[in-house]
């Protein structure tokens, strides 16, 4: 088998058992056979396992990897990462599957383009009936105003991902764990290509790892998580020596994942957040206000208090 296979994939696995068979078979089918799927298994209590070891028996190409211990999402596929041997690298969640022939598309459109990030479409499917095109986040030619969103909406070139290590996850990040990780990449990178057809299936289903930021519990979790991947970011472009243009994205991004939290002045009765929103948005919004750069985000307003923006839920 080759040592170097042409496309590495990472699959971070949790209590995986209803979808990780359609994962698999969507991989294993693909026209472009030269892969390596590295399945980190993040101690999953389930038949995750199992099913896993099913597929080896059967396809020397899955390489299983298992935490001992629970270290969540962003952790395992920084693991991930670590063990990848092929020319690309696709990072991919378990849950979702590919659409027939993507791999093969993906690596003939990279190669032709010799880029090191080639940005990618998807589909949002809710069942056989139902299925939605989910277009790539990162619009524009100019890739250094791309503000970070999901991995999966990009094919990397390993060795592009090797040479700057700072790219990677947000660790105990969840969600946004992959949100600093797009930004570096982006900021690092100089050369980008675009697949225009859709490749991935995006299942959405009950159980996935989504935050509903109405409830108290969920709220304070993506609070954690917007605190950890503010400090990431701030501390990447701290010490890089980033173009303008990309510092202004930087505050651009951290106004989107604020936007996230879904503010409103009922929060302001808790101690915690009022810290944060001192600390943190203002000065963001100061700065931005001083760059004059407009952000908004659909379904939301922003009111500008003197030039201090609240986001609130639009009734």
């Amino acid at each position: 088998m080759n040592t170097n296979p042409k496309i590495s994939i990472i699959l971070p696995t949790y209590n995986s058992q209803d979808f990780i068979a359609d994962c698999l078979n969507s991989l294993i089918n693909d026209p472009l056979q030269d892969i390596e799927i590295i399945i980190v298994d993040d101690a999953s209590t389930d038949n995750t396992k199992s099913l896993i070891k099913l597929f080896m028996e059967k396809d020397g190409r899955i390489k299983l990897f298992e935490n001992l211990i629970n270290l969540g999402v962003s952790a395992t596929r920084n693991l991930g990462l670590l063990k990848t041997t092929g020319h690309y690298t696709f990072l991919m969640d378990p849950d979702d599957f590919l659409v027939k022939d993507s791999l093969i598309k993906m690596y003939e459109k990279i190669v032709k383009d010799n880029s090191e990030i080639l940005l990618l479409n998807a589909y949002k499917y809710f069942s056989k009936n139902r299925i939605i095109p989910f277009n790539n986040p990162f619009y524009g030619s100019d890739h250094r105003k791309f503000i970070g969103s999901c991995a999966w909406f990009c094919l990397f070139n390993s060795n592009f991902l090797k040479k700057y290590p700072k790219i990677i996850f947000t660790v105990n990040a969840h969600p946004h764990e992959d949100v600093a990780f797009t930004f570096k990449a982006f900021s690092y990178a100089s050369s980008t290509s675009r697949l225009n057809d859709p490749i991935l299936y995006y299942r959405q289903h009950s159980n996935q790892k989504t935050f509903n930021s109405n409830e108290n519990r969920k709220k304070s979790s993506l609070l954690s998580s917007t605190r950890l991947v503010m400090s990431d970011l701030k501390e990447f472009v701290n010490n890089e020596n980033l173009c303008s243009a990309r510092k202004i994205i930087y505050h651009q991004q951290i106004i989107l994942m604020i936007s996230y939290l879904k503010i409103s002045l009922f929060h302001f009765k808790n101690k915690n957040f009022l810290i944060f929103y001192f600390q943190k948005i203002i000065p963001v919004k100061i700065k931005t206000f001083i760059y004059r750069k407009k952000f908004t985000r659909n379904g939301y307003l922003i009111i500008k208090i003197l030039k201090i923006p609240i986001f609130h839920k639009k009734i």
